[in-house]
């Protein structure tokens, strides 16, 4: 994870240099995730600020989590990795 969100961001940073700060949004579900994008962005970005979110309180966040559970999901599919739950839910 670290490499890929790394790897990310060095082919974006172009795109990221405009900005007077970088707003992380997370809603803190994995201390491990956590850390990392910490580490990563504070690495990276000198001008950037983490903030914990309630996706009960954040549509954006609520359609991007959406969105990524739908591409995880995709690249499971596409290597056959997908669970018996997931299955279950989507279909072969």
């Amino acid at each position: 994870m670290i490499r890929d969100i790394s790897l990310f961001i060095i082919e974006h940073y172009h795109f990221f240099l405009p900005y007077n700060k970088i707003i992380v949004y997370y809603d803190n579900g994995q201390n491990k995730v956590t850390r990392i994008i910490n580490q990563i962005c504070s690495y990276y970005f000198s001008h950037f600020e983490y903030r914990k979110v309630k996706p009960k309180e954040y549509i954006l966040f609520q359609a991007a989590d959406l969105i990524c559970t739908f591409e995880c999901l995709y690249h499971k599919y596409q290597k056959k990795k997908m669970s018996q739950s997931e299955i279950l839910m989507i279909g072969k």
